[in-house]
């Protein structure tokens, strides 16, 4: 029972509805592989949402204060989200699958969503944008867009017409009005693209902190 309430963490009430029906309809009682099958399909089968899975997880060894601080922050009401600043190696990925040790974390893979055709872009970010609302109805989610800057370096290249730049103003939007039951937790490698080039991302009101890691004090 332990591990049926863990796979169905994160799905609301009609979601569980169906997932256990469909599981008493076609195998017959409640199958744990049909219900981690269920709730995989509600993620975007194009790889934009995943769930991060815990198994073998290596410890944040000089990372857990950082990871007690967010947890905090995960199970507040006014938690916003934190950024996580650092080169590659520093633990900024492993700092997020240790969350997912006692909370829902879903990895939105933004580099995903662009298409080959007009319109495609903006409406895959909406799509999945209402999924993880939809997620979150069961249970409060943690939301994990690793190295932010990779989405920004697309922002006025060329052959873009400007989808980068409206696919991160319905990011920004929602940062600003998700629900208190989704919390953000964001990487990025090189400050000095957020700094020069977006500052908007740094601004205090989105963060409950914003921890640089190997080089840099903690803001918050």
């Amino acid at each position: 029972m332990h591990e049926i309430g863990e796979t169905l963490i994160g799905l609301n009430s009609v979601d569980i509805e169906k997932a256990v029906y469909d599981s008493l309809r076609f195998k017959n009682g409640i199958d744990l592989n049909h219900l981690k099958n269920y709730r995989n399909k509600l993620m975007d089968s194009n790889g934009v949402l995943e769930l991060l899975h815990p198994e073998n997880v290596d410890k944040a060894i000089g990372l857990e204060s950082i990871i007690s601080k967010i947890n905090k922050c995960v199970n507040s009401k006014e938690g916003r989200g934190t950024l996580l600043l650092g080169v590659p190696g520093t633990g900024k990925s492993l700092i997020a699958k240790n969350l997912a040790l006692n909370n829902t974390v879903i990895k939105f893979n933004i580099e995903r969503i662009f298409g080959k055709y007009v319109g495609d872009s903006e409406k895959n970010i909406t799509n999945a944008l209402h999924k993880i609302e939809r997620f979150a109805e069961g249970s409060k989610v943690v939301v994990f867009i690793d190295e932010l800057e990779k989405v920004l370096n697309g922002v006025d290249s060329s052959g873009d017409s400007g989808v980068t730049t409206r696919v991160l103003k319905v990011l920004l939007e929602w940062m600003q009005d998700k629900g208190d039951n989704i919390y953000l937790l964001a990487t990025a490698n090189k400050l000095d693209k957020l700094l020069l080039d977006h500052p908007e991302y740094l601004r205090a009101e989105r963060w409950d902190f914003i921890f640089g890691l190997g080089f840099l004090q903690e803001r918050g």
